[in-house]
């Protein structure tokens, strides 16, 4: 009687999920599987993977001090199955998130979207570190919850600052993929026609939780290393993480922003090859004609909305070359 109780509910539970987030979960987990189950069923290595046959590597000289716990809670070793179908799981509900964030209602633009997400290089780049991959999938996890909840409720934005915060120890890249985020969000925001006032206090708030989240995450950083007595490592320079002057961050972002245009129209063995270069002159100007479209046509948003749309497109470059305030390189 219990059991039949137990899936009653569990089965009505699942019929009054949204079927977009359904359908988003559904593609990401078998497009998932059919694109990386040749990683998972057999071993790659390299060099970090060999190590982790055998043994759990430190992770706080390299500030990635939530790592080794979230690792541990399924496998600190290479173990391509287990982890992989974290991985996947991972995948499926970040899509759905994504989906929510983004406020997509097109049934092809979620299959599109989960096509995307699961089959994107980081993930395949990812799925190389085998021993790390299922806690660094659910990190980002972490950080497109942490953008979902920041509008929820009285707590949301706590909520929001603890979760950027654990994503972020455990790889530092993180909070940018949610300052990514937080860019679709606000465009989403100025595309529903919010009242300015309303505009300038979601983006104000969305940039004071990031702020915060890092500061948090550097102090608790350098509590860790000063109670171990241990020094951050020198791989990638981040044992010079935060460690800027004021007056080096102009030449940063200015090298951030030209690696942005570097990535989509530089074909070199770094970056990518001529056919993504062809794919990607045809997204700006996809792009660039929406924007078009967008500034012509008087019957979607207001004047100052259009604006703000077209301003936020623009400086996305330099949004998304953020990272490069962490230091150099």
């Amino acid at each position: 009687m219990e059991k039949s109780l137990i899936n009653y509910k569990f089965i009505k539970f699942i019929k009054n999920i949204d079927t977009r987030y359904k359908l988003s979960f559904v593609m990401s987990i078998i497009s998932g599987f059919l694109v990386h189950v040749y990683m998972y069923t057999n071993v790659f290595l390299n060099q970090d993977g060999i190590s982790h046959f055998f043994r759990a590597r430190d992770t706080f000289s390299s500030g990635r001090w939530f790592l080794g716990p979230l690792s541990g809670l399924f496998s600190d070793y290479t173990l391509p199955w287990l982890n992989g179908v974290v991985v996947i799981l991972s995948l499926g509900i970040i899509t759905c998130f994504i989906v929510n964030i983004c406020q997509i209602k097109s049934y092809i633009n979620i299959i599109l979207i989960s096509l995307i997400t699961v089959t994107f290089p980081n993930v395949t780049a990812t799925n190389i570190y085998m021993f790390v991959a299922d806690a660094y999938l659910i990190a980002i996890m972490f950080a497109v919850i942490s953008v979902y909840f920041v509008d929820k409720g009285k707590y949301g934005s706590i909520i929001s600052v603890i979760l950027l915060v654990l994503s972020t120890a455990v790889y530092q890249i993180n909070i940018f993929y949610a300052v990514a985020l937080y860019s679709l969000k606000m465009l989403r925001v100025i595309i529903n026609n919010y009242d300015i006032k309303i505009i300038l206090k979601k983006l104000l708030k969305y940039i004071l939780i990031v702020i915060i989240s890092l500061f948090v995450y550097l102090i608790i950083n350098k509590l860790i290393i000063n109670y171990l007595d241990i020094t951050l490592s020198s791989y990638k320079n981040i044992n010079t993480m935060g460690n800027i002057q004021i007056k080096d961050i102009p030449l940063l972002l200015k090298s951030g922003i030209r690696e942005f245009f570097k990535f989509f129209f530089i074909s070199t063995r770094a970056y990518t090859g001529k056919t993504a270069i062809y794919m990607n002159a045809i997204v700006f100007a996809t792009i660039l004609i929406s924007v078009v479209k967008i500034g012509l046509n008087k019957e979607i948003l207001e004047p100052g909305n259009k604006i703000l749309i077209i301003l936020l497109i623009v400086v996305s470059p330099l949004v998304l070359s953020l990272i490069c305030l962490l230091g150099v390189r």
